[in-house]
């Protein structure tokens, strides 16, 4: 019947209507082919709202392709430091999946024991509850009821490893899970391969800051040039401190891990600098 239309087509002047006439053919054709089942239709009615409302761009997690990996071994420790609630991730009560959670208004004398997983490659970059960007290879961490950020001592009870995390996100929503571990802290932790680990949780609430303290200067402006300078070569914070007579301005780098201290006193040494004086601050969140 498609041959006929198309060599009617050929020959009639009134062509407008024989294109209609083959449109409606097709359309009929088309309307007998058997339909597929109405589940078969919403399986892919559901897959295609949770793409376009997914904001990652991989639908299951994973660790890191080898070449993304740095030595994790080596990876920068975190220093916990007081540090006010975030303007973002710290409702009341917010909702995931029809369940209900309610945000702690302190962390002071937490400690929790139970199961511990971590998250990798799906969630790598894109941000956090609090705004900052999830970083696999940070120490850092997501719970589910805990002020952001909190920073916790996180153990494993089945081999004592404990490492420092900042908590700064969500999760994980599972029932029998109490903390989500960022890859790094997970490689720490030696809790990788098993995927999921015994743990004992613990706020941390009083900050012992280790710095160095690098020079001290009357002018704040010969201060601010000798901190540029020292930006060049560490990667650390490095920050000027005036003394309460408001006559020194000291150049600290840090705060530091106390691991930190030694490698980077010999890089003082190996760039000719002055040698740095160790001081130590103690600094309490109680209050927060």
């Amino acid at each position: 019947m498609l041959c006929m239309f198309t060599y009617y087509l050929k020959r009639s002047k009134n062509r407008i209507m024989l294109k209609q006439l083959i449109w409606v053919f097709l359309c009929l054709n088309i309307g007998c082919v058997k339909q597929p089942p109405k589940s078969a239709k919403l399986t892919v009615a559901a897959k295609a709202v949770h793409c376009s409302s997914s904001r990652y761009d991989l639908v299951h997690d994973k660790a890191p392709v080898s070449q993304q990996l740095p030595d994790l071994d080596t990876v920068k420790l975190i220093v916990p430091q007081f540090e006010p609630k975030s303007p973002r991730g710290n409702p009341k009560t917010y909702e995931v999946l029809g369940k209900k959670y309610s945000v702690m208004p302190s962390s002071y004398g937490y400690k929790e024991d139970g199961l511990a997983s971590w998250y990798g490659q799906k969630f790598h970059g894109f941000d956090t509850s609090n705004g900052e960007k999830y970083d696999m290879f940070a120490m850092s961490a997501a719970h589910k009821s805990l002020p952001l950020p909190t920073y916790l001592r996180v153990t494993n009870l089945e081999n004592n490893k404990n490492v420092v995390v900042k908590v700064n996100d969500r999760g994980p929503f599972h029932a029998n899970r109490i903390i989500d571990l960022s890859y790094a802290a997970a490689h720490k932790l030696d809790m990788l391969a098993k995927g999921t680990t015994r743990v004992k949780i613990e706020a941390i609430h009083d900050f012992e800051h280790h710095y160095l303290q690098a020079a001290t200067f009357k002018d704040r402006q010969n201060a601010e040039k000798f901190k540029v300078k020292l930006s060049k070569i560490f990667e650390h914070d490095i920050k000027i401190n005036v003394k309460s007579d408001n006559t020194l301005h000291t150049v600290d780098v840090g705060p530091l891990h106390e691991s930190e201290i030694m490698p980077i006193f010999m890089q003082f040494l190996q760039h000719k600098l002055p040698i740095p004086i160790q001081k130590v601050a103690k600094v309490s969140a109680k209050k927060a």
